[in-house]
């Protein structure tokens, strides 16, 4: 018998403790990967979790048929192999939905609000339980059927359940209109630089002349360009935490504020130098992530730097490129992997208005940038939230 550590005041008994299969039925999915089809039954999997409806895989009707277990409302999906093991969705409509054996199906036998338990399966206590049984040299790792079963679930009374899933859910409700906002904004944004980089909208000067037309240049007519390298790593004396030294991984976002590893003084001038206000684009793989370097730093070879001159504005120029991001995966070399190289990037051509349109353009979506920050802000707050209450809610 136990107590959460927070709790609603008219509620005061011991929570029971026992094992998880006393209280729900547990399959898991198809075991066999499926015939995809056009159109059908939605068919998920582990990369589905967060959003059990929108799949792009589908099974036919037929194969649905042969299924056993069939999900319906209020089960919940777990995974169980591959990914984060424990993350959960709730069935929430009756329509038929496919499931592969990555994911394990829970539907409670009685006495247990199945929202509670999906909230339950995502505290603390419960991860810890999945931990222990998860079978951590496979690959990919996974938890066996039986032993989710076995995994301890403490939870009181129904009416505490339902109190503590209808509060939950509320934040919940608060997080989805947070993340709905920023979604919202995100493509607003996007339609504003479709109206800008096609010149559909033109800003005009300050005495309301008309600026001038937009010239075509190629990249390495305005500013330096620099493909990046690693200095030795078998050398500790290259690195230290004065320099940023940028890979693709450290991309996020439109301002780089640090990098997984650092340069000293040695390694800098061992690597290639990237001046300050450069903006780093990728150029093996996820061809075309693109961020600002304020600092004076270096980057490994799967990036190539621009360093603009004082014509163009370093802001403009990173919307710029993020505007073109398929012209970048068009113009990449085939082979063995895709590589937009040195030479290749240099030759690009796109237009560019005169500085100060440069700058007003800048001014204008580094705002929109700003708001989404602040929203993205406010969204990891409630989700910081959250994550309080599910470690202080739960036994």
């Amino acid at each position: 018998m136990a107590k959460p550590k927070l709790r609603f005041p008219e509620f005061t008994g011991e929570w029971e403790k026992t094992i998880l299969e006393k209280k729900v039925h547990i399959y898991d999915g198809t075991h066999q990967t499926p015939k995809y089809v056009s159109k059908g039954v939605k068919f998920v999997s582990v990369e589905n979790i967060h959003d059990i409806y929108n799949t792009d895989k589908f099974i036919s009707e037929e194969a649905y048929d042969k299924y056993k277990i069939k999900p319906q409302k209020d089960d919940i999906l777990m995974t169980r192999i591959a990914g984060i093991i424990g993350d959960t969705a709730m069935v929430s409509k009756n329509e038929p939905l496919a499931y592969y054996v990555s994911l394990a199906l829970i539907r409670k036998k009685e006495n247990i609000n199945t929202v509670f338990l999906a909230y339950n399966i995502n505290s603390n206590g419960f991860k810890h339980e999945l931990h222990r049984r998860i079978i951590h040299v496979a690959f990919p790792k996974k938890i066996n059927l039986g032993d989710i079963g076995k995994c301890e679930i403490t939870f009181p009374k129904e009416k505490e359940q339902q109190k503590i899933a209808d509060f939950l859910s509320s934040i919940d409700d608060i997080i989805k209109v947070q993340e709905e906002e920023i979604s919202v904004f995100e493509e607003q944004k996007k339609g504003i630089m479709q109206k800008l980089f096609n010149r559909e909208v033109r800003f005009k000067a300050d005495d309301e002349s008309e600026y001038p037309e937009w010239k075509e240049k190629k990249l390495f007519n305005i500013g330096a360009i620099i493909t990046g390298t690693t200095p030795s790593t078998k050398n500790e004396k290259y690195y230290s935490d004065k320099y940023l030294w940028v890979t693709p991984a450290d991309i996020e976002g439109k301002e780089i504020s640090n990098s997984q590893k650092k340069l000293s003084e040695d390694g800098l001038k061992k690597g290639r130098i990237i001046p300050a206000n450069s903006v780093l684009v990728t150029c093996i793989a996820s061809i075309g992530k693109n961020a600002i370097l304020r600092e004076m730093g270096s980057c490994n070879q799967q990036i190539n730097a621009i360093t603009p001159n004082n014509e163009y504005n370093v802001d403009f120029l990173y919307y710029l490129l993020c505007f073109n991001e398929n012209m970048l995966h068009a113009n990449a070399g085939r082979g063995g992997m895709e590589i937009l190289n040195k030479d290749q990037f240099s030759k690009l051509s796109m237009l560019f208005p005169c500085i100060e349109e440069q700058k007003k353009i800048a001014d204008c979506l580094t705002a929109y940038d700003e708001v989404t920050q602040i929203k993205k802000g406010k969204l990891e707050t409630w989700k910081e939230i959250k994550k309080g209450l599910l470690q202080q809610m739960f036994v």
